[in-house]
């Protein structure tokens, strides 16, 4: 019965232990801590007694620190991290550096100002002068030309039975003034006994330039007015005459090919009652004396002092001479014309009123057209003037022959570079001595045939 009841304990003891605090001091912690109510009440009275001692403590150690201050000098503030290695170092509290506001300078090419923009502002008004100066300096030019056309159109009607065609068409166009560019102007005028026709070129100054008007400033020019008259073959001697001024003479002389060829030198005008800024050109003493002796020729030089450029009679005219004369392999094709040059206002200032008095020139050049038509050389003049041109187409016969012969002879050279390199290039030694030989031959050949016309022509 007692082994029962043990039984029972155990089991009742197995059921409670789980519940049970596994802390076993437990009962003394509890029992440490609880206060009886007496010692309880006397809790605050001592806390606030300990917090007074404390501030007294705090006031104390003030008033200590207060009295001096010691300096303690660090001599580890700066030590070689080599000497002390493995030493921790705290790091040293800074105040955070404020940066600064700093703004990009901006380039002054990105800059809105009118400053940075003087070479665009310069380019942009030199345009727009050039502009303005070509439309007013074109618009000038086409004015003076059509009042030049406007002045003469009756003269030239009751002149010619065609005015103004410009050659287009089958049918011949009349009153055109046709426009080259923007300072040359063209007519042309046929239908007259004598004449094959008249070409009229009114050479303006370039005023649609703003270069050339500048290098006016400098060097002023005059706008020119150039007739030139076309002669028929048999209605006009066989001579060479030109009166021009000095200047002119001197590049006439030098630059036409007929004033080259023919007239040898230039002499003074003083004796016929002219300006002596004149000079003639002149192959016969007859025809100088036969134009600057007319009285009309002479009014008209002195009356206009001048105006006249030059005026240039040839029936070998042929235009400037070229400019690579060894090119020139034949006589250049001719024919007989009349050249007027006239001087247009003073020195490029020329207004509408300065045209009508261009009839006057007009009538000049078609007087002078006459008078060549019915002058005759004298029979030794024409001896004269035939031989000159017989012994100009021998010059020119030589010529040919010259350049004629400096071609062959380079043809010559040519094929035997080209035989001499054949036989440098001939690889059989057999074949190459009989090519020699044969070059040989012909070399001799060639000398004996030059001895046997030497001999022939000493004989």
């Amino acid at each position: 019965m007692k082994w029962q009841w043990l039984i029972l304990v155990s089991l009742c003891v197995a059921l409670i232990a789980p519940h049970s605090d596994d802390n076993d001091f437990a009962e003394f912690d509890e029992e440490e801590f609880e206060t009886s109510p007496e010692f309880e009440d006397d809790l605050p009275q001592e806390a606030e007694v300990q917090q007074s001692q404390d501030k007294q403590d705090v006031a104390e150690t003030n008033d200590f620190y207060d009295e001096g201050t010691v300096e303690v000098e660090d001599d580890f503030d700066s030590f070689d991290a080599e000497e002390f290695e493995g030493m921790e170092t705290e790091p040293v509290a800074t105040e955070p550096i404020k940066e600064e506001l700093r703004f990009a300078k901006v380039p002054m090419n990105l800059r809105r100002d009118w400053a940075n923009y003087y070479v665009e502002m310069v380019l942009l008004t030199g345009m727009f002068i050039y502009f303005i100066a070509m439309l007013v300096g074109r618009s000038k030019n086409t004015t003076l030309a059509q009042a030049w056309f406007k002045a003469n159109k009756d003269l030239l009607e009751a002149s010619f039975s065609i005015v103004g065609d410009d050659g287009n068409g089958t049918e011949p166009n009349t009153n055109v003034l046709m426009k080259h560019s923007d300072h040359t102007y063209v007519m042309w005028c046929s239908g007259r006994i004598g004449m094959e026709g008249m070409l009229v070129q009114l050479r303006m100054v370039k005023r649609q330039d703003l270069v050339n008007f500048l290098q006016r400033m400098v060097k002023p020019m005059s706008d020119q007015i150039v007739i030139q008259i076309r002669m028929e073959k048999d209605d006009m001697e066989n001579f060479v005459f030109c009166l021009a001024q000095k200047r002119s003479a001197v590049k006439l002389h030098k630059d036409m090919e007929d004033l080259a060829k023919y007239i040898e030198s230039k002499k003074k005008v003083e004796e016929y009652g002219i300006s002596d800024s004149y000079q003639v050109l002149s192959e016969f003493g007859e025809v100088t004396k036969t134009f600057l002796s007319d009285s009309k020729v002479l009014a008209f030089l002195r009356h206009y002092e001048g105006v006249l450029e030059f005026m240039h009679f040839s029936d070998q005219f042929s235009g400037p001479k070229p400019m690579d004369e060894n090119e020139q392999k034949k006589m250049p094709d001719t024919s007989k014309a009349l050249t007027f040059c006239f001087n247009l206002g003073k020195k490029g200032n020329t207004s509408s009123q300065d045209l009508p008095p261009t009839t006057e020139w007009t009538k000049f050049a078609l007087y002078c057209a006459e008078k060549c038509r019915k002058y005759r050389l004298s029979r030794e003049g024409k001896a004269k003037s035939d031989k000159n041109r017989q012994k100009m187409q021998e010059e020119y016969a030589k010529l040919a022959h010259q350049q004629r012969t400096e071609l062959a002879q380079q043809r010559r050279e040519e094929k035997l570079k080209a035989e001499t390199e054949r036989y440098m290039n001939e690889e059989d030694p057999i074949k190459a001595r009989k090519l020699e030989e044969k070059r040989q031959k012909k070399e001799q050949a060639r000398k004996l045939s030059k001895m046997k016309a030497v001999k022939i022509k000493s004989s």
